[in-house]
């Protein structure tokens, strides 16, 4: 089949085609087009190997929680699992992932003889029988009536229970609510299946929600991306170029009438010698998302035509405001990332207007200005955007005033360890504001004094942002009042923009395939993977790259995603460490018999707890001030916090 769908991808818009993709395969990637959750090393990453190791630990962790999701060509010498979806893509783009073995998933039995209709909300009748539950949702959501508050209720209403009844509770996981706060929580079996089964412990067992099924959830994430393939193959196929995807939506490079668009690493040379993309016409546009009308699985009454729409901002704005559907607009477009873009248009003095804009990440954070009753809270993210595009655009610009302002966050009090240091003058679910605390390689190298293990400065939610300096400053984890001058820093508005707004995307190179460096222009490509090594992570519980924006501080501390290693996996690090520092060395400072040490880094014996705790000792004490080796670094595996939590928590022996 996947033969098939290489030589023919028009294969992909038969429905037919997509119900046989219910399969998972242990494939050999051999490079092709596949999605991976990978950590790409940053230069920030690298310079931290001048770093000693007490210094690194301070800074922040390059494991899974700093991973990000590509889709590009993937090597490794052993099989890993992919579903069905999936590989038609790799097929798709022409490549050849060598199927080691697979299976598919078959219902057995059923229980539509004892289903009955149901009245949802009371008036919508949907019948389990014979409608498709979440089509039937789709399809009711979209209907108009005289009611429109009714109209625009059920509109979101229904598409919550249906996104999260289609997908949500076959992903659901729910973590054991653990103070991460207690030194002395307990570490909990679990039991771990992947490629491979084994036993784990961990701080923050998970367990599986009443209708979990990976396989399901797995299944829907792979088909909406190889939706999202088709239509950037049906761009690329025509000669043209896509400026950016995000999550369900494509944007192509388009004009009214086509024609060439200079572009830095455009495939096509002009006449004066610059490289340059196609735009395709609108015309072409239409006949790309007019291919979708085949896969169209709604009912032809309710929503007729091709799964895909034309967005609004497309379209010029009428004297109201809304949409003018008679009048196409052109749009320009400044993207960063997959996740950071603007749309916008540029009036008769060639004044940039933004019409669409990613709020990832500055979406996270108060508005540094004052907003006035009824105005728009994110209206400073904007004008950032609109700077950002006038210096692109050569224009003139000036700094903000409240670039130096600390960055900050909103945290809602709805959890005992939060509400504590408060107590005495707060209620719960009152706000506070939390300020995000700089781990800079130059802040780290200053030594700033720490009141405890985990500084976390807070304060009463206030008004005006100018006002911050004059507000009581405490540490939310500890109570301790903050010092600005001898603390850590604190991260600004002014950082976070430049950051986010002037960042290069890690998942992508430039053309020619060479690193990019502080500015990415022009055409990119994806990034190659080459496997090294894979961990096992579960559910992500919050994960800022990949959500909405609109989280607050304490959501955002539950970004970490669970790490699941075995025995051997746990260990390989620490043999990494002690390779790198000289067995003979560590021998002389831990007490370890070198013969013993050998024997563990060749991997012909495992060491007891005791043993194990004596390594980690000896490799943290300042006698290894460089010992996080380059190796080490980047495979992002060497975290002795953890590994001492394991190695000498006797209750729970491996």
């Amino acid at each position: 089949m996947l033969d098939r769908i290489r030589n023919d991808p028009d294969l992909l818009f038969d429905p037919k085609m997509h119900g046989a993709l219910d399969f998972f395969a242990y494939v050999h990637p051999n490079g092709a087009t596949l999605p991976s959750r990978v950590t790409i090393p940053t230069k920030e990453t690298l310079r931290r190997e001048r770093l000693s190791y007490s210094e690194a630990q301070l800074c922040e962790p390059e494991v899974a929680n700093d991973s990000v999701i590509s889709i590009g060509p993937v090597v490794w010498e052993q099989p890993l699992w992919y579903a069905g979806p999936d590989l038609a893509h790799a097929a798709m783009k022409g490549g050849r992932p060598e199927i080691v073995r697979a299976w598919r998933l078959r219902a057995e039995g059923g229980q539509l003889d004892t289903l009955t209709p149901l009245p949802f909300r009371e008036t919508d009748l949907i019948d389990p029988r014979v409608d498709d539950f979440f089509l039937k949702l789709i399809e009711l959501r979209i209907r108009e009536t005289d009611d429109q508050l009714d109209d625009k209720r059920r509109k979101t209403g229904y598409k919550v229970v249906a996104l999260s009844g289609a997908y949500g509770t076959a992903a659901e996981t729910n973590p054991i609510d653990i103070d991460p706060d207690d030194e002395k929580r307990k570490l909990r079996a679990v039991m771990v299946y992947a490629d491979k089964v084994f036993k784990d412990w961990v701080d923050r067992p998970e367990r599986p929600g009443r209708f979990n099924f990976f396989a399901t959830a797995a299944l829907i994430t792979a088909e909406a991306r190889l939706l999202l393939a088709m239509a950037v193959h049906d761009v690329e196929r025509r000669g043209g170029a896509v400026a950016y995807c995000d999550t369900d939506s494509v944007a192509p490079v388009a004009t009214q009438h086509g024609g060439f668009v200079p572009s830095v690493g455009g495939p096509y040379v002009l006449a004066d010698g610059t490289h340059a993309i196609r735009a395709l016409s609108w015309e072409e546009v239409e006949e790309v998302w007019g291919r979708f009308v085949a896969l169209n699985r709604y009912d032809p009454s309710a929503i007729p035509g091709t799964i895909l729409k034309c967005e609004d901002e497309n379209y010029s704005l009428g004297p109201d405001g809304k949409p003018d559907y008679s009048r196409r607009e052109q749009l320009y477009c400044y993207a960063v990332s997959e996740k950071l873009y603007a749309l916008f248009t540029i009036d008769e003095h060639g004044e940039p207007h933004v019409r669409k804009y990613s709020s990832l990440i500055l979406g996270q954070l108060r508005s540094p200005v004052i907003v006035p009753r009824g105005g728009d809270p994110r209206a400073w993210i904007v004008e950032a955007w609109t700077r950002e595009i006038r210096a692109a655009l050569g224009k003139p610009v000036e700094p903000f005033g409240w670039e130096d302002y600390p960055a900050m966050e909103q945290l809602t009090i709805s959890t005992w360890n939060v509400f504590a240091p408060y107590q005495a003058h707060a209620r719960p679910f009152d706000f506070l504001t939390v300020g995000i605390i700089s781990q800079d390689r130059k802040d780290i190298a200053a030594c700033p004094k720490y009141c405890c293990k985990k500084p976390r400065p807070s304060c009463f939610l206030f008004d005006d942002p100018s006002q911050w300096r004059v507000q009581e400053w405490r540490c939310l984890s500890c109570g301790a009042a903050w010092d600005f001058e001898t603390f850590p820093r604190l991260r600004t508005y002014g950082e976070l923009v430049q950051r986010t707004l002037q960042t290069i995307d890690r998942k992508r190179l430039n053309a020619d395939g060479s690193e990019p460096s502080a500015v990415m222009r022009g055409v990119t490509i994806p990034r190659p993977v080459h496997v090294k090594l894979r961990t096992r992570i579960g559910e992500i519980i919050v994960d800022p790259t990949d959500s909405d924006e609109d989280y607050t501080a304490e959501m955002l501390s539950a970004t970490d995603v669970l790490a699941y290693r075995s025995l051997e996996e746990k260990l390989d690090p620490l043999r990494v460490a002690v390779r790198a520092a000289q067995i003979k060395r560590v021998a002389r400072i831990s007490g370890v018999p070198r013969s013993q040490l050998q024997g563990f880094v060749s991997r012909k014996s495992t060491p007891n707890t005791a043993t194990i705790a004596k390594i980690e000792a000896a490799l943290r004490s300042n006698r290894f001030p460089r010992c996080n080796d380059a190796a080490i670094e980047r495979s992002g595996e060497f975290n002795l916090n953890s590994l001492r939590r394991w190695g000498t928590d006797q209750r729970h022996p491996p």
